[in-house]
């Protein structure tokens, strides 16, 4: 349904109805770059190694308990680090 305003009080409605029939035969059509990327996506698929064991995975070997969450040693206020620059986080 579409509305289109023509003045202070008055309106014109349209009422569109498409038959059923007519939209359930339409065949979609792919363009070569979706083509591709659809065939780029099946190809990844087909690559990806896929674990079927059903066993659940185990990551990581250090407990929680020892673990210890990432820090700075010199606090900063402003810093940007560029491209190419030497930066070790620890």
């Amino acid at each position: 349904m579409a509305r289109r305003l023509l003045g202070a009080d008055s309106a014109t409605v349209f009422n569109i109805q498409e038959p059923e029939e007519e939209t359930a035969n339409q065949e979609y059509k792919v363009s070569s770059c979706e083509q591709r990327l659809i065939s780029e996506i099946e190809y990844r698929l087909e690559r990806s190694p896929v674990d079927e064991s059903g066993d659940e995975v185990q990551y990581g070997d250090v407990p929680v308990e020892n673990g210890m969450a990432p820090f700075f040693e010199m606090k900063l206020k402003h810093y940007k680090i560029f491209e190419g620059m030497p930066v070790t986080f620890t």
